[in-house]
């Protein structure tokens, strides 16, 4: 039995002056329960760069698989475009920062 994924396009993070490193702005721990979370860009890269790793990533998704609606708008748009053409449906986790939880939306 293959295990759901949850597919995350960017992660919105922000420059830690402190530590000299991105971190996130989000705690996306409460989407791992719909799945394995699988960051599809790495934090800190350039349009183009989050575009390619984008691309070549969410070729992995799944029928079963989830992507939050998190980061960048292009990166999102085309992670669900992929998993519609791929398997004719995407499923949505919506991050609620109210909440600081997830919902599930079908497509």
């Amino acid at each position: 039995m293959k295990i759901a994924k949850v597919y995350i396009p960017q992660l919105p993070t922000r420059f830690d002056y402190a530590t000299q490193q991105r971190i996130p702005t989000i705690n996306v721990n409460p989407a791992s329960r719909y799945g394995d979370l699988v960051q599809l860009s790495a934090p800190g890269t350039d349009h183009a760069e989050g575009l390619a790793q984008v691309k070549a990533a969410a070729q992995a998704i799944g029928n079963s698989d989830y992507i939050l609606a998190v980061g960048d708008v292009v990166l999102l748009t085309w992670t669900i475009l992929t998993a519609l053409r791929q398997n004719g449906r995407a499923t949505l986790l919506r991050w609620d920062g109210k909440d600081y939880t997830t919902e599930e939306i079908r497509t």
